[in-house]
């Protein structure tokens, strides 16, 4: 079906289902597939068949069924709504939730997946995080669900990806009965990871606005009274709509009262975060506090701007000595690194990548207000830098 038939198809059901006055037409069984595919091939035809569309305005599962058809018309011409060949929980086309059209896998993480969905009750599209089963049973997995859902909906910036719940969906056998999901706002653009590996190191008037982007959402956060605990560049989008970063994953999120008397509890073996981007505090399972984000915004900046990390994962030792060590003098690195970069910048990153949480801004509030600072005085923007 061309996009124009599929257009006027998906607004003639529109306008049948909301249909509530007229003459009583005899009720109609539910339709069948073979109907549903005759009406979605037939494009306006919907139109035409006043009697259905009034039976849709009643029936859900049909509804539902129509909807799912009219998304999963396109063809394998559609790339949009194709199978990547190795989804592990849903295909495109599939309904979750008994509301939620699935349209194209998007990515795969440690638990699940997630997917490009369209929510057939706000009509409108979103992104769905799908926990696999084997996960859903573990009840330390749907306590960290539940809280990331809980902390991230507390955060409502335009630097930060909205998270609107967390439902279960009930399929057909039993293994589906345990699938849970989690829905968020739909961010079309690539992760900063990926466009540095797609472009490598980014000019300093794309990396200074990410970077403004970035802390502004973390203020966000932190305002909430919540430490991130995972920032770094795979969980900041680009974003291709807004033309702007946006942070995502509150997988490990914690409120920072928890952040600062738990994480000592769970020891060195017990520390979640990602390795490079961790704060000393974090690698050796200290109290954590939004200090320690900062150190993980530092490595994300610096990366932006060459393309590496600061500290590589591998270095990072065991003990508290050897940790501290490796760290070495972060002025030095980032002098090594960024000579050419104006002073003021150099300072701001390396305060950032400060080992001890005291020297580092205390939260990101603090540090965007001493980088728009330092834009004020030697513009680090350029509008000649180009779209992201």
């Amino acid at each position: 079906m061309s996009n124009q038939r599929h257009a006027d198809a998906a607004e003639a059901l529109r306008s049948l289902s909301q249909t509530t006055s007229g003459d009583p037409l005899p009720a109609l069984s539910c339709l069948t597939e073979e109907e549903v595919l005759r009406i979605v091939s037939s494009g306006s035809a919907v139109a035409r068949e006043q009697q259905i569309g009034r039976h849709l305005a009643s029936c859900y599962e049909c509804r539902l069924l129509m909807q799912a058809a009219l998304f999963h018309s396109g063809g394998s011409n559609d790339a949009s709504v194709r199978s990547p060949g190795h989804c592990l929980v849903f295909e495109p086309g599939s309904i979750v939730g008994n509301r939620y059209v699935i349209r194209r896998f998007i990515a795969r993480g440690g638990m699940g997946e997630v997917y490009e969905a369209f929510d057939l009750e706000r009509q409108r599209p979103l992104a769905l995080k799908v926990v696999r089963a084997t996960e859903c049973d573990r009840p330390f997995t749907m306590a960290r669900l539940s809280s990331e859902a809980r902390l991230a909906r507390r955060v409502r910036h335009p630097n930060v990806c909205r998270t609107f719940g967390l439902s279960r969906h009930v399929g057909d056998h039993a293994a589906s009965e345990r699938i849970c999901f989690m829905t968020m706002e739909l961010v079309k653009g690539e992760t900063l990871r990926r466009r540095l590996m797609r472009q490598g190191e980014i000019p300093l008037g794309q990396a200074s606005e990410i970077a403004r982007d970035v802390l502004e959402g973390l203020a966000a956060v932190h305002d909430a009274g919540i430490v991130h605990r995972d920032i770094k560049s795979d969980n900041v989008m680009l974003s291709t709509d807004t033309r702007c970063a946006v942070l995502i994953d509150f997988g490990l999120a914690l409120t920072s009262s928890r952040a600062a008397r738990v994480e000592g509890c769970e020891g060195h073996r017990g520390v979640s975060g990602s390795p490079g981007y961790m704060a000393p505090e974090q690698m050796l399972g200290l109290p954590l506090r939004p200090a320690t984000d900062l150190f993980a915004f530092g490595v994300v900046l610096f990366e932006t701007l060459t393309g590496r990390l600061p500290f590589e994962p591998s270095e990072v030792s065991s003990s508290k000595v050897g940790t501290l060590r490796h760290l070495g003098n972060p002025s030095f690195r980032v002098s090594q690194a960024l000579g050419g970069a104006p002073r003021g910048l150099q300072e701001f990153l390396a305060r950032c990548l400060s080992v001890n949480p005291e020297d580092r801004y205390q939260d990101a509030r603090a540090a965007l207000t001493h980088l728009v600072a330092l834009e004020e005085e030697v513009p680090l923007s350029s509008s000649a830098a180009g779209s992201r």
